[in-house]
């Protein structure tokens, strides 16, 4: 084949192939391919609401089960709850953030247990709720869970949390600046930028990996 007849052949491919492209665009536009999912109502002969209730959405986003004995919190279903069948007490109440999979202690009003390392060794030798392997939470953990600061919310949680006894003060987190400084949690705004000597005493608040 001579190269004229192969540039007029590359021509022609290309042509055609824009056709087809342009021909299926507008099948699609022209509503001939019916929208995957559509529906009417009977009634209105209107289509369908697409809308669900939260608790609908979060079931359905949700990746994996949730563990046993846990129970989505109806006020707000991006957590549940495990009270091990003891309603009313809450002593040993573990709260799972669904977004996350990390589970917290749901009293958070632990308080003054000492400075950072005795905060750091209490979370590592807790059992609480049937559950070990807990840890002081990262920065990075407790920003997950809070709202943005500055939080229009005190404590700076997501409306309808499940968590009690929540302190509007500072939180030690475990990401250290150096050997000698530690970053923490504003739980009244929201704030963790800074960082102050591991010397002081602060609310503790652990947390574990869900899986």
């Amino acid at each position: 084949m001579s190269n004229r007849s192969k540039a007029i052949f590359a021509v022609t491919f290309f042509m055609a192939f824009i056709g087809t492209v342009l021909f299926l665009s507008g099948m699609s536009a022209g509503g001939e391919l019916e929208p995957p999912g559509s529906a009417f109502d009977e009634q209105t002969g209107k289509p369908a609401s697409t809308m669900h209730s939260i608790k609908d959405t979060y079931d359905l986003m949700m990746s994996f089960p949730l563990p046993t004995g846990f129970v989505l919190w109806d006020d707000n279903p991006r957590f549940a709850v495990w009270d091990h069948n003891t309603e009313g007490d809450t002593s040993d109440d573990v709260v799972l953030d669904t977004w996350y999979n990390l589970m917290w202690v749901r009293d958070a009003g632990i308080s003054w247990i000492g400075n950072w390392n005795a905060a750091v060794s209490y979370c590592d030798n807790l059992v609480h709720g049937n559950r070990t392997d807990w840890r002081l939470p990262t920065v990075t953990d407790l920003r997950k869970l809070t709202l943005p600061y500055p939080s229009s919310t005190s404590p700076a949680l997501p409306d309808g949390h499940p968590f009690i006894n929540v302190q509007l003060y500072w939180y030690w987190s475990s990401t250290e600046y150096n050997s000698s400084w530690a970053y923490y949690m504003d739980m009244k705004w929201g704030f963790s930028g800074l960082y102050i000597d591991k010397g002081y005493w602060f609310n503790i608040w652990p947390v574990r990996d869900a899986y």
